[in-house]
């Protein structure tokens, strides 16, 4: 697993059990100890040995933007926000989950890449797609509940908001950004179903006239 510094684009490469490298700062630092704090789950340390095992290296690369944390797929690059907890309807999650989450999804293309193609084509209601809800059932709800996470999800939802540090649910001080002034609200049932059946049947109008 690579991990490219944002200050001056040195690629630092992480084995499970790697220690943080001595003189690690910002970025680098954040992502390395994201992992460590993860591998106290069975479910991730399983997870991210397999990646690491898998010769398509997936790269961790910095977003400042809070909405931001994302894989991509044609190039095996998760963008990570490593100050981006999220709050859920039950409580909130540490930006190392957000990591995993990500994770998961490289992980699913990396062991079965035409079910992770599949599932992503299937809308799903609350989940966007069933690749979503494989992720977030498949590795990040244990996962959370192994390392005593509150918040877990029932959607493929959550408000983020800035935290002190990667493995922390604690808020950075900023008013703006305070976990009292999360809105935990799940995607609204209805209007999920109604998104849902949208998707559904505009697929089904372009596979009869495509």
């Amino acid at each position: 697993m690579h991990i490219t510094d944002p200050e001056n684009g040195a690629v630092h490469t992480y084995e499970p059990g790697d220690p943080v490298p001595s003189g690690a700062t910002g970025f680098v630092r954040d992502v390395f100890m994201s992992l460590q704090y993860l591998s106290k789950s069975s479910t991730a340390q399983r997870m991210i040995r397999e990646l690491c095992e898998d010769p398509k290296r997936v790269s961790i690369v910095w977003t400042a933007d809070p909405h931001g944390s994302a894989y991509e797929g044609s190039t095996h690059v998760v963008a990570y926000c490593s100050i981006a907890g999220h709050g859920t309807k039950n409580g909130y999650q540490t930006p190392a989950l957000g990591l995993l989450h990500e994770l998961g999804h490289a992980h699913l293309q990396s062991r079965t890449p035409i079910k992770a193609l599949v599932l992503g084509m299937i809308a799903w209601p609350q989940y966007s797609d069933l690749n979503e809800r494989y992720v977030i059932r498949r590795f990040e709800t244990p996962a959370a509940d192994e390392l005593g996470e509150t918040g877990t999800r029932t959607g493929h939802n959550g408000t983020p908001y800035l935290t002190q540090g990667p493995t922390t649910t604690c808020a950075m001080y900023d008013p703006q950004w305070t976990p009292d002034q999360v809105q935990h609200k799940e995607n609204d049932p209805l209007v999920d179903a109604l998104l849902w059946a949208s998707r559904k049947t505009t697929a089904m109008i372009r596979r009869l006239v495509l």
